[in-house]
């Protein structure tokens, strides 16, 4: 797989969870008893505690838009790229990010 399409595919991978964590976030019961501009991150710190929680508190949905609005671009910059030494202007953060979403961070 190139990197472009590593990129694609964790976006492909992470955008539906977004949306859905989104909707959940905005309609569910459980979240109701917090303030819609933190319930994200209370919700997780009151129902898990601990610092696994204090980290997933940070990962909201809006990071994770944030993330696929980074592959999709960093995808198609590179599909596009027409540069002979493409590899040289590879993302290499990004494509890092990808792997690990995508369950291969090598």
């Amino acid at each position: 797989m190139t990197p472009a399409e590593e990129l694609t595919a964790a976006a492909d991978l992470l955008q539906p969870l977004v949306e859905a964590a989104q909707a959940d976030l905005e309609t569910a019961d459980y979240w109701k008893c917090y303030d819609q501009a933190t319930a994200w991150r209370d919700g997780f710190i009151n129902g898990m505690g601990g610092k696994c929680s204090d980290l997933v508190a940070l990962f909201t949905p809006v990071f994770a838009l944030e993330l696929v609005r980074l592959f999709r671009s960093e995808a198609r910059r590179l599909t596009i790229h027409t540069h002979p030494d493409w590899q040289d202007v590879v993302a290499p953060h990004a494509v890092a990010l990808a792997r690990a979403i995508l369950g291969g961070g090598r």
